[in-house]
């Protein structure tokens, strides 16, 4: 079947525009071809014929033309510029020419044009060498002169009888002074002798010299009172600055090292700790560091509209804490007026954690979840089925890595009533120094730590460990705890005594509220937390 007569109309014009193109195209084609034969039919012709001998004829050309050339950048030939006034060539152009061939000239200026007629002799005048000379003379007898001034500044002087500007004069010693008045900077906005230590006593035979070759340059006399307005001001703003320095000291020594950029604190130990933001820590070390009062307001942005705490798991170390103390005086200085309310953070003895406001819903739903890559799980899986049917795996949240083994256990017996004596834990190897931490063991967030149960009798236990040394002592960071003694309390207690004489508490703390609960309750009686 044949196409529609439309469609064959239009591929058969499309055709003929394709053909069309393509002829063009082998035209530009030829043509750039035979451009660049020509080109290099040239460049070879030029080349061959270029050089020249005294005998010859001969052209004067611009090295930089040539130079251009060369590198396949050509323009029209230009040599007016190496002439002098009078017609001839510019003495001080001569550096700048090269001699060719009249054939060679002839094939390039037919090629790319010229701006004048052909330089053909060695042409200077007598008036433009003489004065050249002269200019040499000068200038070399000027720096010279420069040289001794230069020597003569760097001394230092007695009978100086005029100011100059530090600052200028270190440049001019090196050649770089751009001002053609050396005391612009000595001159105030009320014309008058500024008020600045930014300014040097020269001789009257330094002072001649700048003056002849800077005619420009305002002249200060030793004499010449300073600017009292520009002294009166230079004074207040010295005094504003002392002023400030020394309030930004007090600032420094109140705050400075209360706000050092510790770490999470979420995972620091035990105690109440009032949140802020730690840029705006951050901003406020800045402005101090800078030598300046911070006038920041102390960001409460983090409680939201409906009363919970922002959240976002990848920024909890964002928040910094403080103590009460140190959040009553930044309240007192930052506050701005406006209302802040407080988030405060309490840390339990088991490094559980409460929250006032608490997180909503679905933030402390998403803490729960990164807590979990942080948490350390600890297994039965090395014990007896009798065992992990009494102590079941769990998990205890980030312990921080500073945390030695002996703390370990006293976290586990919390969690479990189990005597630390009892307990040998492992990772990928036996964790046998008491002493040791979990970093020096290598053991970070989200590893397992296996516990194996050892039988009284085992010959593995060490009576002598220091973990029993002071039970009935408080231990910091465990107060209300089992590690608290009951001595003297208002409490009946139950007590264990082994072998060994020595006497553990048969209670329980709750994982929830930390309630220490006797050890024939089966669940919390603060807030009915299951026991675990």
């Amino acid at each position: 079947m044949e196409p529609p007569e439309h469609v064959c109309h239009t591929v058969h014009i499309d055709n003929e525009c394709i053909d069309k193109e393509i002829e063009e195209f082998d035209l530009k084609f030829i043509a750039e071809q035979d451009r660049i034969h020509n080109e290099r039919l040239n460049y070879d012709t030029v080349f061959k014929t270029i050089f020249t001998t005294s005998k010859d004829d001969f052209c004067w050309i611009s090295t930089n033309w040539l130079k251009n050339w060369i590198d396949g950048k050509p323009e029209a030939i230009s040599i007016e510029h190496l002439k002098c006034e009078h017609g001839g060539i510019s003495p001080s152009k001569v550096s700048e020419i090269k001699k060719i061939s009249k054939e060679a000239w002839d094939i390039l200026t037919t090629t790319y044009g010229v701006d004048s007629e052909c330089l053909d002799k060695f042409y200077c005048c007598k008036t433009c060498i003489s004065q050249y000379c002269l200019d040499l003379h000068c200038n070399k007898e000027r720096q010279m002169r420069k040289k001794e001034m230069i020597l003569l500044a760097q001394k230092p002087s007695t009978t100086g009888e005029y100011w100059i500007c530090s600052e200028w004069l270190a440049a001019w010693k090196i050649s770089k002074e751009e001002d053609p008045n050396a005391n612009t900077k000595l001159t105030c906005p009320h014309d008058k002798l500024v008020f600045t230590k930014n300014k040097k006593l020269i001789s009257s035979q330094l002072w001649d010299f700048i003056k002849e070759n800077y005619p420009d340059s305002r002249e200060f006399l030793q004499t010449e009172e300073e600017c009292p307005e520009c002294k009166d001001e230079h004074e207040g703003k010295e005094a504003k600055a002392k002023q400030l320095q020394q309030e930004v000291a007090e600032i420094k020594k109140e705050f400075y090292s209360a706000l050092s950029l510790n770490c999470n604190p979420f995972k620091n130990s035990p105690g109440t700790y009032y949140l802020i933001y730690r840029y705006w820590v951050t901003q406020w070390r800045a402005a101090i560091g800078r030598g300046e009062l911070p006038s920041l307001v102390l960001d409460n942005s983090l409680i939201s509209g409906d009363g919970y705490v922002h959240y976002n798991p990848q920024k909890e170390k964002e928040f910094y804490g403080v103590s009460e103390s140190v959040w009553q005086a930044l309240l007192e200085k930052y506050s701005g007026g406006e209302e802040i309310f407080p988030v405060v953070l309490t840390i339990h003895a088991n490094f559980n954690y409460t929250l006032e406001p608490p997180y909503s819903e679905e933030a402390a739903e998403l803490r729960r979840q990164l807590a979990i890559k942080d948490s350390i799980t600890i297994s039965t899986k090395n014990a007896t089925p009798a065992q992990r049917k009494q102590y079941k795996n769990f998990t205890l949240q980030a312990p921080p890595d500073t945390t030695t083994i002996e703390t370990l256990k006293l976290q586990i017996f919390q969690c479990t009533s189990l005597d630390p004596l009892y307990q040998q834990l492992s990772y990928d190897f036996k964790l046998a120094d008491n002493q040791k931490t979990l970093e020096e063991y290598g053991i970070k967030g989200g590893s397992t730590i296996y516990l194996t149960i050892l039988d009284e009798n085992s010959e593995e236990i060490d009576y002598s460990s220091v973990v029993y040394d002071n039970l009935h002592e408080v231990e910091i960071g465990f107060k209300g705890s089992y590690l608290h003694t009951l001595n003297g309390s208002e409490h009946d207690e139950e007590i264990e005594t082994t072998g060994e004489g020595v006497e553990i508490y048969r209670e329980w703390a709750c994982l929830q509220c930390t309630f220490i609960n006797t050890c024939e309750s089966t669940e919390c009686d603060a807030c009915g937390n299951g026991r675990p």
